[in-house]
Formats: structure tokens, C-alpha cells, sequence
């Protein structure tokens, strides 16, 4: 991952299996193979201003970071539960690692967020109340991780945390069917403070299962592309105007809610299907 600062330098987010060369900090891989964040910032000509290595003894893995008033936060897969990296909930398999790091590098506080199995972090992003929305895949079905689709036969489901600004869980969510269920990078789009649109690559013949209601086209070993939004009905909304119909969330899959005025004649409200059907007429 690139990140441009808002002070002129340019954030490189990376990964290394090694010290010496242009590395120059303390890589904890000691067989070459497991690797650690590589996070380096470059000045407008390309020189290093600065590197560090974060990570423990297994394997970690940086996706994203942002910019903040004190310093950066990475979102990062991790395996370790050493060193720089501690709370993860079984070592050699890999968690959410959400680190914070201020200008100088150093790590304030870092955070393990999945359960016994492989959860792979993706991208993250942050709440106006300085929480936190990491979103990625999971095979668990323990620790933090709840709802997944295909325990049973550690499939993994997109899995969606919200954090409030101590970091501690407000509410999770496990999304998709008995298949494999994940987004790759880059695959979440942020349209408002809680609302989120999310591809994510699902098996073939997964019609009808579970949150999956689409018809599969696979273009990529058996898979398709499945785009869903979530989204919080509750942020954003507004009080109603005179004469003033509000419903919510629109469009629905589930359950749909009205905040009616109080008016002196009757109104008629019409639910259509996604084709513009009529399902149902209130009266």
C-alpha cells in the first residue's frame, strides 16, 4: 500500500523476509521464509527519511494504513504472538493486526482481532466517533468471530468488525454461504460514515444459501464476483420534514421501516421488488 502524507512524503506499507541492503531495521524472521511489515517513508526525491520492521517470529503481512493527527495506523495480517505482536488468538494462524504507530515509528498500542482459525485483513476505515470498520475474511467461528457461514468446513465468510475508540468490539458480522466467501484488495468501496459496498469472490452454485440470493456467473476458477451493502439505517437520518414519509434501509432485503407523519387524510405506501414489481400495497 502507497499513502501521500499530508505533509509532502510518500508512505510505502510492505513486507520483508530479511535484514541488510536497503532494509535497515530488525527483521524477526530467522529462517528467511516468515516475513514482517516493511513500513518505509520516502521524501519527494525518493530517499528513505525513515524505516521500521514490525512483526514477531511467524508471519505478518501489511494491507492498509491511514493517517492520523498523531501518527498512522496499519491494518495487517499476523500469525505471531511475539515481539511487536501480542492477543493472538492462535499462533501460527493469522489475525486482524490493527497497529498504531506515531510520527517517529514506535508502536502506542496494536491489537489482535479473529478467532482459532485464519482471518485476513483487508481494509479498514475510521468513524467519525475514532472508532474503527475492519473488514476482511475469516474461517473462524470462535474468539471474536461469530455467524460464519462454513465452520464446519472452515470456509471463510466475509467478516466485518466495528470498534469503538478504545478498540473494543461494538459488533461483528460474518456474511456469505457454506462456500468461500472473501474480498480481495481493494474490493470495498465507503459511500457514507456506515455504509459500505463489498465484492467479494464466492464458489459457484451458491444461489438461495444463506445471504447469497444472486445467481452465480463464474469467471475465475468456479468463482463469481458478489457485491453486497451494508450499511447502518440508524446514522444519517434525519428528522422529518411536514408531510414527510422516511423509510429505512432503502433498498431492503429483510425488513423495511416507516416513519410516518401525522396527517389528516389516507396515504397508500407501495413496495416494489429490485424489477420494479409490486410485492405489497399499505394502505
Amino acid at each position: 500500500n502507497i499513502l501521500s502524507t499530508d505533509h509532502g512524503t510518500t508512505m510505502i506499507l510492505g513486507e520483508t523476509n530479511y535484514s541488510g541492503g536497503m532494509v535497515d531495521c530488525n527483521c524477526h524472521s530467522s529462517d528467511g521464509i516468515t516475513r514482517d511489515i516493511w513500513l518505509v517513508e520516502l521524501d519527494n526525491q525518493g530517499e528513505i527519511i525513515w524505516q521500521s520492521c514490525y512483526g514477531g517470529s511467524n508471519w505478518e503481512l501489511g494491507l492498509d494504513i491511514q493517517q492520523e493527527n498523531d501518527g498512522y495506523t496499519m491494518f495487517n495480517i499476523s500469525e505471531s504472538n511475539d515481539y511487536d505482536v501480542s492477543g493472538n488468538h492462535n499462533e501460527g494462524f493469522s489475525d486482524y493486526w490493527l497497529v498504531h504507530i506515531n510520527n517517529g515509528g514506535e508502536i502506542e498500542w496494536q491489537n489482535c482481532f479473529g478467532g482459532s482459525n485464519h482471518d485476513d485483513a483487508r481494509q479498514f476505515f475510521k468513524t467519525n466517533d475514532n472508532g474503527y470498520v475492519l473488514i476482511g475474511g475469516s474461517t473462524s467461528d470462535d474468539g471474536d468471530v461469530s455467524f460464519n457461514h462454513g465452520a464446519v468446513i472452515e470456509t471463510s465468510d466475509v467478516w466485518v468488525v466495528v470498534l469503538d475508540s478504545n478498540r473494543n468490539i461494538i459488533w461483528e458480522h460474518s456474511y456469505g454461504s457454506g462456500y468461500n466467501n472473501y474480498p480481495s484488495r481493494n474490493s470495498v468501496a465507503q459511500r457514507g460514515e456506515m455504509d459500505f459496498i463489498i465484492a467479494a469472490l464466492s464458489a459457484e452454485g451458491e444461489i438461495g444459501q444463506d445471504d447469497i440470493i444472486c445467481t452465480p456467473y463464474p469467471v475465475n476458477e468456479n468463482s463469481s464476483n458478489w457485491v453486497f451493502r451494508i450499511y447502518d439505517p440508524t446514522i444519517g437520518t434525519r428528522e422529518l420534514k411536514k408531510n414527510e414519509l422516511l423509510t429505512y434501509p432503502n433498498p431492503s432485503k429483510n425488513q423495511v421501516f416507516f416513519d410516518i407523519p401525522l396527517l389528516n387524510h389516507p396515504i397508500q405506501i407501495q413496495i416494489m421488488d429490485i424489477y420494479g414489481n409490486t410485492m405489497k400495497q399499505i394502505h
